[in-house]
């Protein structure tokens, strides 16, 4: 106690400012380093695992639409009805290849390629017969009827399957993703508590040490 009695003064103050600078450094640091992380992850949800959710929506809807237009088909008679509802048929089928495509380079999870490679197959193998399907409903709807529900109807709901749990999978990894980003904000809470919490600690110290010394 008396050697800690002969430091100076000012000496004491400027370890108190040293301590507490050390300890504000610290603090700000630890935090624009876990901002950094936190943004990534809130990057990846936003700009990349929702993106490829909202686009295999839009894959199914297609699907499902195209599905309940092809059994209209039975039913309708007037040709520029029929017309419509073929165009449409066409532009979704497109649209959902296109989007299907680019999710090849955009999925890049071992278990999300396996999940669309799925997709991919059982695509293939439902636009013959889903072409089939139309070429022959437009020649007898009694034969269309049976192809659709002998072929059509098993690898229409197959497909439907296959987009479904992918669509599962990349809800998952996004909730991952969140997740991982509520921890790193729980992170940098705990941080500057604890941080703001010894430069009180720091601060009552030197209080006590200046007074005492005075």
């Amino acid at each position: 106690m008396a050697d800690f009695k002969k430091i100076k003064i000012g000496v004491l103050i400027s370890s108190a400012f040293a301590a507490l600078a050390a300890l504000i450094l610290l603090m700000g640091g630890t935090a624009l380093l876990r901002v950094g992380s936190v943004g990534k992850d809130f990057d990846t949800v936003m700009n990349d695992r929702y993106p490829k959710i909202a686009s295999l929506q839009i894959v199914s809807n297609n699907l499902q639409a195209t599905a309940r237009a092809q059994r209209d088909l039975l039913l309708l008679t007037d040709s520029d009805d029929i017309k419509k509802e073929l165009d449409n048929i066409k532009a979704r089928n497109a649209d959902s290849a296109q989007r299907l495509e680019a999710l090849k380079s955009q999925i890049t999870s071992e278990e999300g390629k396996a999940a669309l490679d799925l997709v991919v197959t059982v695509q293939a193998e439902y636009l013959p017969i889903a072409d089939r399907y139309l070429s022959t409903v437009m020649k007898n709807q009694e034969l269309g009827k049976t192809v659709l529900q002998s072929e059509l109807i098993s690898v229409q709901t197959k497909y439907i399957a296959a987009l479904q749990d992918l669509v599962k999978l990349q809800e998952q990894l996004m909730q991952d993703s969140r997740k991982t980003a509520d921890d790193g904000i729980s992170s940098i809470r705990t941080t500057v508590l604890a941080t703001g919490l010894l430069a009180l600690l720091a601060a009552a110290f030197f209080a006590i040490a200046l007074t005492r010394r005075v």
